[in-house]
């Protein structure tokens, strides 16, 4: 697990590998190299900052607890203010583990889709009850950060012409989100969380919506089954 009082190294070795399960080389280079490390360096501890900022829900599931509740809401202002932060760092440092390490942090913002977005809110929900249970407090914040990301989503993605295959995706994930938000409602008497249940929920609603148009003019099943039409016509759908 990490927590703060671990060696700035051993922070970025575990957040290399999360987001780059096949770093070995990456593990036994830092692994040498902290050997003659004692003290922090300030690079090492930025770097460390900016993934915990970035992912949160990651963060909380690796230990450390101040980061439950949250989400990083990639909205174009927020995304692009950590690219600024990354690329500065990157001009500060010739060390390759942490250049690689950054470069990571730069594709998950440049080639940021969609599907990321519930899948983040799907996964971040179901690892706080694993890890927790039903904790009121962390699930309504992180249910408000969970709308603003719908919401975010919604506004700067054609959700209506997605290809098929990511509307799909974005199908099953969304029945997902209503299913544990339903669990959680039946688990819970705490009224705020029961509104920010509802409140989400109707974003959840909401987005379906957008994103099932085509398909539920022109077909009598759900998408997020396979998308065999019964009453569909010759015209292709939208790519």
């Amino acid at each position: 697990m990490l927590t703060d009082k671990h060696d700035s190294h051993e922070n970025l070795l575990y957040a290399s590998q999360y987001i780059n399960p096949c770093a070995e080389e990456a593990h036994l280079g830092l692994l040498a190299w902290r050997e003659e490390r004692v003290i922090m360096s300030t690079i090492e501890d930025e770097i460390y900052e900016v993934w915990k900022e970035l992912s949160p829900s990651d963060a909380f599931r690796q230990g450390l607890s101040e980061y439950a509740g949250k989400l990083f809401v990639p909205t174009p202002e927020n995304k692009e203010r950590m690219l600024k932060r990354i690329n500065e760092l990157m001009g500060r440092t010739e060390d390759p583990v942490q250049q690689g390490f950054l470069r990571s942090l730069v594709g998950t913002l440049e080639y940021h889709e969609v599907p990321n977005d519930l899948g983040e809110i799907l996964w971040t929900i179901f690892g706080h009850l694993v890890k927790e249970g039903v904790n009121p407090q962390h699930l309504v914040s992180l249910l408000d950060d969970g709308g603003r990301v719908l919401d975010n989503a919604m506004a700067v993605n054609d959700l209506e012409n997605l290809p098929l295959v990511v509307k799909i995706t974005l199908m099953n994930k969304c029945t997902g989100i209503l299913g544990l938000l339903t669990v959680i409602s039946e688990e819970t008497d705490d009224a705020q969380l029961k509104e920010s249940i509802e409140a989400v929920s109707e974003k959840v609603v909401s987005f379906k919506k957008r994103t099932n148009s085509y398909w539920s003019s022109k077909c009598s099943v759900k998408i997020y089954v396979p998308p065999l039409c019964r009453k569909a016509d010759s015209s292709s759908p939208p790519s």
